[in-house]
């Protein structure tokens, strides 16, 4: 009897380091650019707009207010840092673009308007402070839609889709006006043209999903909590 208590007691403190090891987090980031975007958990930072027609190489983004370690309480925080560059012959560079209708993107202060011409985006870091100390750990991040602006409409975009080899069709003889790539499911991706009309990139959506791994302090006292709890059974 003596035996199977002390297992029963084991076996209960096992599970509670189990159940404390991990807290899932999943936030997902929406129309993002180099102003502004809204998070579904949390409180985006301030975003410090770059100057007009300022060249971009990263954008970098807080979310505070989060629920991941294994505390339980909105007091979590992550940063995730974004790579953007241009593609294209020459020295190309992916400006911002203020803008009096619509901030966006431009291609060396213009529209993606030439065959080659394009724009890479990535995911390139993740990090966290959590109050409890715990670990961070992320286990995706990956961008779900691309959104552009289309200025030629008479004349159809067509774009290539990480370099795929294939010609999309954006514009379909429409108006000018946005439209959407998705989906998107990758760390990172890259849009470049290949004929027709020309366009501006908008913003993007992303999720980042991330787990909090207990200290080994506090996973060390679960255990000892066990262990003293065992020996007290067996006196």
């Amino acid at each position: 009897m003596k035996n199977k208590i002390n297992n029963t007691v084991l076996i209960g403190g096992i599970t509670l380091v189990s159940a404390l090891s991990s807290q899932a987090a999943v936030i997902a980031f929406t129309d993002m650019d180099a102003r502004e975007g809204t998070v579904s958990a949390g409180t985006l930072g301030a975003i410090t707009e770059p100057a007009d027609q300022a060249e971009i190489t990263s954008l970098t983004y807080t979310v505070s207010g989060l629920t991941i370690d294994t505390d339980g309480v909105a007091n979590d925080t992550i940063t995730v840092t974004l790579g953007i560059s241009a593609l294209g012959t020459g020295s190309p560079r992916i400006d911002w673009d203020q803008g009096t209708v619509t901030p966006e993107f431009d291609h060396n202060d213009a529209t993606f308007n030439t065959a080659g011409e394009g724009i890479s985006f990535g995911i390139i870091g993740v990090t966290g402070s959590l109050s409890s100390g715990d670990a961070l750990v992320v286990n995706s991040a990956k961008y779900t839609e691309f959104t552009f602006r289309r200025w030629a409409g008479a004349a159809d975009e067509l774009v290539s889709i990480d370099g795929d080899g294939a010609a999309y069709d954006w514009g379909n003889g429409a108006a000018a006006g946005d439209g959407t790539v998705t989906p998107l499911d990758d760390t990172a991706f890259s849009i470049t043209h290949v004929s027709g009309g020309s366009w501006n990139g908008n913003h993007f959506d992303f999720t980042v999903d991330v787990d909090a791994i207990p200290e080994p302090s506090s996973t060390a006292l679960l255990g000892l909590g066990g262990l003293a709890l065992i020996m007290r059974r067996r006196k």
